[in-house]
């Protein structure tokens, strides 16, 4: 494990027992860049640059196989430490999880590889994807049963 997934790791982690109780929070807990409860389009671009810059090991602008397949070994833990906080497992459906997006998905030119753009660019269309409401922001509300 390279160092720069493990900072990725423990920033992606980092997880409150309160917090931890209503849908989303874990996700809310990680993305919401000013703590108001809401996480908006721009806080999850925001974090998307972030998670790319942290896994762009060789800085080359573009996400590799290994890179790529260190972001997977994060979503898992993501998904174990979900499970172990909430008793269930997180859904990220479709898109990935907490907003990664699967490589196949994101590798639009299928190059086998996911540029900056490719994978920032993507943002819009999880976010719209996430934000069941319709309201700008993705919170609670947007977790949980009866999640299309």
């Amino acid at each position: 494990m390279s160092g720069r997934y493990a900072m990725a790791l423990v920033f992606m982690l980092q997880v409150t027992g309160a917090a931890a109780q209503t849908p989303g929070a874990v996700f809310l807990e990680q993305w919401d860049a000013d703590g108001d409860g809401r996480v908006t389009l721009e806080e999850a671009r925001s974090r998307r640059v972030d998670l790319f810059d942290a896994f762009d090991s060789d800085g080359d602008g573009a996400l590799g196989p290994q890179e790529l397949a260190d972001m997977g070994a994060m979503r898992a833990a993501m998904q174990e430490a979900n499970r172990a906080a909430t008793g269930r497992p997180f859904r990220a459906g479709a898109s990935g999880a907490a907003g990664t997006g699967g490589p196949v998905r994101l590798d639009r030119d299928g190059d086998g590889r996911v540029s900056r753009d490719e994978f920032v660019g993507s943002t819009g269309s999880w976010f719209a994807w996430r934000d069941r409401d319709g309201d700008g922001a993705l919170t609670s509300a947007d977790f949980g049963r009866g999640r299309r």
